[in-house]
């Protein structure tokens, strides 16, 4: 019998340690420490806030304030996002190449992935695009938050449905990241 490997996916969350980004990394270690059976650990965000931290992704600064507090894990980071629908998409293939389900099709994995609340929504629509056939069954992914009763849907009611569209128009997701890379240039 095989090891079910779980991976854990922290979205990106900006650059600014001392923000609310603190307060969400202390509930991912937390969790981390907890959880002994969290073999790989996927760090998603990109250079979101060039101007404010220029040559730091979200990625790299989840990584220097998470390593101080953890076991070690296997971290892995993905630069390379701006927008939610890609921290999903990327990490997916990160996940892809360890797993490498074309040579093992019945290894399948667990996934928890770590966002903003208001995130919630969108991460669980892209999370069962990108992610279903990695998992067993769809309850094999699940969704944590460092705090939920900050969480209003009305904030992000637009960028879900963006998300959505997205899923079945892949070019509104480019666009979008790119738009977003753009935007951090003037951050």
């Amino acid at each position: 019998m095989y090891k079910q490997p779980h991976f854990l996916v922290v979205c990106g969350y900006g650059c600014n340690i001392e923000s609310p980004l603190k307060a969400y990394l202390n509930r991912v270690a937390n969790f981390l420490n907890h959880r002994l059976d969290i073999e790989f650990t996927i760090l998603c965000g990109g250079e979101t806030q060039k101007e404010s931290f220029p040559g730091k992704s979200e990625a790299r600064v989840m990584l220097d304030y998470l390593i101080q507090f953890n076991r070690a894990t296997g971290y892995i980071l993905e630069n390379d996002s701006y927008i939610t629908y890609d921290n999903i998409c990327f990490a997916s293939a990160k996940i892809r190449q360890i797993v490498k389900p074309w040579e093992r099709p019945d290894l399948k994995s667990r996934i928890t992935i770590f966002c903003k609340a208001q995130k919630a929504l969108k991460v669980i629509l892209l999370s069962r695009r990108f992610m279903a056939d990695l998992v067993e069954d769809i309850d094999d992914i699940r969704v944590e938050t460092y705090n939920w009763e900050r969480f209003n849907p009305d904030r992000e009611l637009k960028t879900t449905i963006m998300t959505w569209l997205a899923i079945k128009f892949p070019f509104l997701a480019r666009w979008e990241s790119e738009n977003k890379k753009r935007l951090s240039k003037n951050h």
